[in-house]
């Protein structure tokens, strides 16, 4: 059921705080504990530059996102409704924002909300990243962006509400308010395995994701932002973080201009000798066997962070995800994911999978090589969480060899 009288756009007073990222006025009720915070831990952070009150500037090392607006997300599909055109039609959260309507019950009770800030139907740009308008709208391709409704950072915020927080003496020189863009990538139509996906379908996943991080990365710069660290990913079932059934990818845009992880400096030191010699992935000099490859290639990483560790990387020397604009590139690594999903659950390896895509800061003059890891869930124990060190049981070359076979 769906009311005439429906608004197209959600009133500015009727936004719960933070969703979408957004804290104004009506939202925010004077306690500082809800505010996103982006916190450095100091003992285990290298601060690079610190300012002339003392306040360091940019770090790299361990930080957490703190926001109890993600503890209100939709977890594991528990709640379902009905379609209005198909009685026996069920449907998940993400639907109404597909059809871009609200959903209620025979009590007209809302049991589904379709308000979405929708960044990219298809590849077309929409609502810009920075808005604060949630509004019903329809979906038309087979993947889209929107701004994740329960996010890790703000996005958008009162100015006056800034000025008290900073002038309340809630941070101290290790925290700041989290700002950034948390977007998520969805595929129209239902599937909740990687494998059942098309491969058209999963390639524009892909490439919606691609699009929509290069626009906000354009409107950030617009902005002022410099510096943009960009961590897109999937968590592919329960035990990795995939908290919804329906297949979908997500990116965090962190707009903080205060540093990254020892995991990306590690990543980006890696890459400095690059312009007095070959390029790693380039090479493949000192990486893992090549298990597969089409214009992207699949190899197990033979220094794995969890057993059955496995790494992509396009053949040509692509920096950065939202560079590509071959559709082929896209419709290769949708081809090359899924054969890989294919072969791994055949070797009965869990389904519980992240695939993190190492995407350079913007920003950063550095060349550089893209590079994604398919990294399955696994219990790791002390020694692992001492350092950054994984004890393996799986020897990375039968792996592969196993992973050839069946591909």
């Amino acid at each position: 059921m769906k009311k005439s009288s429906e608004k197209e756009i959600l009133d500015r007073n009727k936004i719960p705080f933070n969703h979408w990222g957004i804290i104004n006025e009506h939202n925010f009720d004077g306690d500082f504990s809800k505010i996103p915070i982006k916190k450095w831990d100091p003992l285990a952070s290298t601060p690079i530059d610190v300012n002339k009150d003392y306040f360091y500037k940019e770090f790299f090392g361990n930080y957490s996102y703190i926001s109890i607006i993600r503890g209100d997300r939709p977890k594991d599909n528990k709640e379902k409704f009905e379609d209005e055109e198909n009685k026996n039609d069920k449907i998940d959260v993400f639907k109404p924002v597909i059809d871009g309507k609200n959903y209620y019950d025979q009590n007209n009770k809302l049991i589904g909300e379709g308000y979405s800030i929708t960044i990219t139907d298809g590849i077309k740009e929409e609502e810009d990243p920075f808005s604060n308008v949630p509004r019903l709208k329809k979906v038309t391709n087979d993947a889209f962006t929107i701004i994740n409704r329960y996010p890790a950072m703000m996005r958008v915020i009162d100015e006056s509400i800034i000025k008290q927080i900073n002038s309340s003496g809630f941070l101290d020189k290790y925290s700041k308010v989290a700002r950034g863009v948390n977007l998520v990538s969805v595929i129209s139509n239902f599937y909740n395995e990687i494998v059942k996906i098309p491969t058209n379908q999963l390639a524009d996943l892909f490439q919606s994701m691609g699009a929509a991080i290069n626009y906000v990365i354009t409107e950030a710069k617009n902005q002022g932002f410099k510096i943009i660290p960009i961590s897109p990913f999937i968590n592919h079932g329960k035990m990795v973080g995939g908290s919804i059934q329906r297949l979908h990818s997500q990116v965090y845009v962190d707009l903080n201009e205060d540093g990254h992880g020892h995991r990306m400096q590690a990543v980006l030191k890696s890459f400095e000798h690059i312009e007095n010699s070959e390029c790693f992935l380039c090479s493949h000099n000192n990486l893992g066997k090549i298990i597969y490859q089409n214009s992207w290639k699949l190899f197990v990483a033979d220094s794995p962070i969890r057993n059955h560790h496995l790494r992509l990387a396009p053949l040509s020397h692509v920096r950065n995800l939202f560079n590509i604009k071959k559709r082929k590139l896209f419709l290769d690594l949708a081809d090359i994911v899924k054969k890989t999903f294919k072969a791994m659950d055949k070797l009965s390896i869990n389904k519980s999978r992240n695939i993190i895509f190492n995407v350079k800061p913007y920003g950063y003059n550095l060349d550089y090589h893209l590079f994604a890891d398919i990294i399955p869930f696994e219990y790791i124990g002390g020694a692992e969480m001492s350092d950054s060190m994984r004890v393996c049981k799986v020897s990375p070359d039968k792996f592969a060899e196993k992973m050839i076979e069946i591909i």
